[in-house]
This record gives structure tokens, C-alpha cells and sequence, in this order.
């Protein structure tokens, strides 16, 4: 899904009407600093797409394809028309010339500094127009000291001087200043998390040069991105005694397109488990997260058991027990859980 949107995002930059003069990109290009051969030749490929059109790619890695590794991709590999901005050292800007106007560009690549280290831009003292790429979050305060991405003070951005700062780490879309500088996360073009959920865009960033000012204006255009979908659904509701007939219902919203994030909750009269349900619906959806916070503890089954003079009758009074002690929902979810993994034990026979 990744490689197919950014074949896409090459064709609107190279589309008559999107046509661009350079492409950004502002970390994690890949999932990790070594990617494997063939997705390195992928990208290659459609890189010698915009070098043949004379069209610079400006790129900073990301805290995933980090170039501090000594075996990071960057530094054993050759990319047609990339110009990289992946080391603190690597002399700035890059300078391009287009349609008249010299851009400047400025890159911050994800790299390990202490809490203490602040990251400035300078910007030089020439005509044109100035970018930086970023790689991190914006915001205030010191770094926290398990805090991964790299952390740009808002005040210290719009001091910079800089036209347009393009920001890589966030995967939705976010504008953090309007103006002077223009702050954006463009966001990926597929979600990478269930949460994800807003429309996914390629962005252009036109700058109008007339009377020397620069204007400028973002654009969005919508990329159809798989969709991903949230259900919650009370199994109470459904009178299902067995896996099979809670696939079946469940499959009702069968979408193989869709990335499913499903929820079960309510009292279930069998112990659900998961793995197998997922199995059973997994033809059903391209992708499949299933959250399992039904109640076992007021079934049937525990009713049924709970006054057993054996082990699993004195297993299931002490975790009901428990239960109705239980503080907070995250105790009574761990304690439903150890109720359901243990009955499930003893009602497979594996404990006697």
C-alpha cells in the first residue's frame, strides 16, 4: 500500500497540472536504516523517474531510517537526483535555482542529542527563498529523557527567518503555524495506526515571487486511502453460544478492502478466544485488530461453576471475588482475562 502511494505522490509531481519543481521528504522514507533490496530498488526506480525530469528530491532521514548507523542505507547505496541532508556536519543549504528564484534549502535529520542540545537554524543572508525539513515534534521544554523524536521550539521556529518549514514524524495531518514561516506535517498517505483515521493527501506548497514577497499557498489533494473503520459491538445482543455463529454475525460488515479495528464487549456465554475468531474472520478484512473486553464473570458457564466443591470452582469464586473488589477498569479487564485464560484450562482439561 506504501509503494503504491508513492508511486502515486511521483505521478502528481510529475502530472501536467501538480507538475512540481522538487520534492521533500522529511524522515522515516523507510520503516528502519536497512531496508530490504528490493524495496531500495523500488525506490531508485521512481527516483530516476524525477531525475529524468529534472526534478530534485531533498530528503532528511527519519528516527526509523536514522543515517547514524554505519550500515544505514543512505551510506551504502547510490539514489539518482536524492540529495541528502542526513548528517549534522553536511554542509547547508543546498541551493536550486527555479523558475527564476533561488531556493534554499535547510535539513535537521533526526540524530542523538542530549536534552540540552537546543537545534537552531540559520538562515544565510542570501536573496530567495528559504525551507528547512524537520524531523521531530514542535513544542516547548526540555526533552524528556525517554522522549525519541527531536523536540523544535515553536518560538525559535518563527525566528529562523525561514519561508516554509516541512515537518516529517507526525502521520496525520497538521498545520502548526499558518504564517510566517508556514509550519506543516503533511502526513502519510496511508494510516499506520488504527487511530489514524482523518483523509490521507498528497501536499503542494506554491510560493507566488511576485514583488519579491513571497505567498504562499498549501494545497491538499485527496488520495484514496484504504479505509479504516471502527465497530464496538455488544455480544450480549447476539445469542451466540460458539465461534462460528459470532463470525457470522460479525462478518456482516465485511469489507475486504478496510482495515477493521472491532471491539467486543458485553457478557459473552462462551469463552471467547481470540486467535480462533480472528481466524475466522480474517478473509472478511484486509487487515484485522481484534479487541476482546466482553465479561465472562456474570455467564452462564461461571454461574454453573462457581459453586463446585473442585479446583476450578475455588479458582473461579476467588477471581469473581476479586472482581467486585476491582478499583479501575484496566483491574477488571486483567482480572476478566485471567478468569477466561483459566477457565479455559480447566475446561480444555489441560489442568485437572
Amino acid at each position: 500500500d506504501f509503494q503504491t502511494a508513492f508511486e502515486a505522490a511521483i505521478d502528481v509531481a510529475l502530472a501536467l497540472e501538480t507538475r512540481v519543481d522538487a520534492v521533500l521528504i522529511c524522515g522515516d522514507l523507510f520503516d528502519n536504516h536497512a531496508p530490504p533490496p528490493p524495496l531500495v530498488d523500488f525506490f531508485q526506480t521512481q527516483l530516476t523517474r524525477l531525475r529524468e525530469e529534472d526534478i530534485p528530491v531533498v530528503l532528511i532521514s527519519g528516527f526509523h531510517d536514522a543515517a547514524v548507523y554505519p550500515d544505514a542505507v543512505y551510506h551504502s547505496q547510490t539514489f539518482p537526483g536524492l540529495h541528502p541532508l542526513i548528517r549534522p556536519e553536511d554542509k547547508q543549504p543546498i541551493t536550486f535555482e527555479f523558475q527564476g528564484t533561488q531556493v534554499h534549502f535547510y535539513g535537521v535529520a533526526w540524530h542523538q542529542l542530549s536534552n540540552s542540545e537546543p537545534v537552531v537554524l540559520v538562515r544565510e543572508d542570501r536573496p530567495g527563498l528559504h525551507i528547512a525539513l524537520l524531523h521531530g515534534e514542535v513544542g516547548e521544554g526540555p526533552r524528556e529523557p525517554d522522549e525519541v523524536p527531536m523536540r523544535f521550539s515553536l518560538e525559535t521556529l518563527k525566528k529562523s527567518g525561514m519561508d516554509y518549514v516541512a515537518l516529517g514524524f507526525r502521520h496525520d495531518y497538521q498545520v502548526v503555524s499558518e504564517s510566517e514561516p508556514a509550519i506543516v506535517y503533511p502526513g502519510t498517505l496511508e494510516s499506520v495506526t488504527f487511530a489514524e483515521t482523518e483523509p490521507r493527501a498528497f501536499l503542494v506548497v506554491e510560493f507566488d515571487m511576485e514583488n519579491d514577497e513571497a505567498e504562499l499557498t498549501v494545497t491538499r489533494i485527496p488520495y484514496k486511502s484504504r479505509p479504516v473503520l471502527h465497530k464496538t459491538v455488544d455480544v450480549s445482543t447476539l445469542k451466540v453460544d460458539d465461534h462460528a455463529e459470532l463470525a457470522a454475525r460479525l462478518s456482516v460488515d465485511a469489507d475486504p478492502s478496510a482495515l477493521m479495528h472491532l471491539e467486543l464487549v458485553g457478557t459473552s456465554n462462551f469463552i471467547v478466544h481470540t486467535d480462533r475468531l480472528r481466524d475466522l474472520l480474517a478473509p472478511h478484512f484486509f487487515l484485522l485488530e481484534l479487541l476482546d473486553r466482553t465479561s465472562f464473570s456474570d455467564s452462564a458457564i461461571v454461574r454453573l461453576i462457581k459453586p463446585e466443591r473442585t479446583i476450578r470452582g475455588m479458582f473461579t469464586r476467588q477471581l469473581t471475588d476479586e472482581l467486585e473488589k476491582a478499583g479501575s477498569p484496566e483491574q477488571r479487564h486483567t482480572l476478566e482475562y485471567a478468569l477466561k485464560a483459566g477457565l479455559q484450562r480447566f475446561l480444555e482439561g489441560e489442568l485437572l
